[in-house]
């Protein structure tokens, strides 16, 4: 990759660390690495929680038997929406979105892009890559 989901996490560390009490919403994408090849990466909630969303092993605790597969990933869709979709429910508190990324991936699930556009059509700013 370029370092897109790299720089969102750098970006939103930084705003938490100048703008404490800044209320984001929203979730990126975490590369999984082996000795520094790419086997997966892992959504992350921008506040805690965290589910392996593709891999190229399979994926333990997947609810899903025979996933989907992107290439040589695996695509764990269920745990992709386990941690967007309540990150982009609109709150009237939200100052900030955080959607790293709308891809291919993300968009096989059928709720996320209903909720996405919900948000692109809000007030709210959005920090997120494509």
């Amino acid at each position: 990759g370029t370092g897109k989901s790299t720089a969102i996490a750098s970006i939103l560390e930084k705003l938490r660390k100048n703008h404490p009490r800044l209320r984001v919403q929203g979730f990126y994408q975490k590369p999984l690495l082996r000795r520094g090849e790419s086997i997966g990466v892992e959504s992350v909630s921008v506040n805690g929680p965290s589910k392996i969303f593709t891999s190229t092993y399979p994926i333990p605790g997947s609810a899903t038997r025979t996933p989907p597969f992107l290439g040589k990933h695996r695509i764990d869709i269920g745990a992709f929406e386990s941690i967007a979709l309540p990150e982009l429910k609109l709150h009237y508190e939200t100052e900030l979105f955080v959607v790293d990324e709308v891809g291919v991936k993300e968009l096989m699930s059928p709720k996320f892009y209903p909720l996405l556009q919900d948000v692109l059509n809000s007030e709210v700013p959005i920090l997120g890559t494509l």
